[in-house]
């Protein structure tokens, strides 16, 4: 596998669990945590588009108040943000330093709940525009190389969302756990799609994998059903 180069594989685990015999059955497989996870929620500087005047502000939780009174004030308010802010886009700026652990590897931000449209940036990099809020997104940070602190920019739209209907439609801002992950040069990549076939009794699993190493890799994917 070259470098950069993604391999889509398929495993097909056939279901026999009704001729194993019950020791079999209970056995469960060791967890190794093999990508270190960080939570950067908590305090974020925050400007606002509608007043340019910079503050703190708590992640996640959206800081428009469109449905405020619809269902009783405390509900749809419960922040209590100021309603001038609402719908204008907004700033979130906050600074990350990598943990040690972190150094050599391969950095990955994952949001998961931004609405609406919203784009990321960090040192340098402008990643695309994000037009549906409900999905999570990953972006590639890059080589880990220093414990300096660097700029995170999460940059929320003045544009209303693409998505039809919806309560929420008009909401903004982060409203999800953000989260840092570092991965070594050959990795599973996002996006692991699980079928089961019932009548067939099989299990199917669709993954990428993907080497970030300028020399080809052979690897080995394990999956276990326990």
């Amino acid at each position: 596998m070259k470098k950069g180069f993604i391999k889509f594989i398929s495993i097909v685990i056939i279901l026999v669990y009704y001729t194993l015999p019950l020791g079999a059955q209970n056995f469960r497989m060791p967890i190794t945590n093999i990508r270190e996870e960080v939570c950067i929620n908590g305090e974020w500087d925050f400007t606002p588009n509608a007043t340019k005047v910079k503050t703190v502000i708590r992640v996640p939780a959206t800081y428009t108040n469109n449905w405020a009174g619809k269902y009783g004030k405390q509900y749809w308010d419960a922040f209590g943000f100021p309603h001038n802010w609402n719908p204008k886009g907004a700033v979130y700026e906050k600074q990350v330093a990598f943990p040690r652990s972190f150094l050599g590897k391969h950095v990955r931000l994952k949001m998961y709940g931004c609405k609406q449209s919203h784009h990321i940036e960090f040192e340098g990099q402008s990643f695309p525009t994000v037009h549906d809020g409900y999905v999570p997104h990953v972006y590639n940070l890059g080589q880990a190389k220093e414990q300096l602190p660097k700029l995170l920019k999460v940059i929320i739209s003045d544009e209303k969302t693409r998505l039809m209907g919806g309560e929420s439609a008009e909401s903004k801002g982060i409203d999800d756990d953000v989260m840092l992950y570092a991965v070594n040069n050959q990795f599973v990549e996002e996006g692991l799609q699980i079928r089961t076939l019932y009548k067939e009794k099989k299990i199917e699993f669709n993954f990428a994998v993907r080497n970030m190493d300028q020399k080809p890799a052979t690897v080995v994917v394990k999956a276990f059903i326990t």
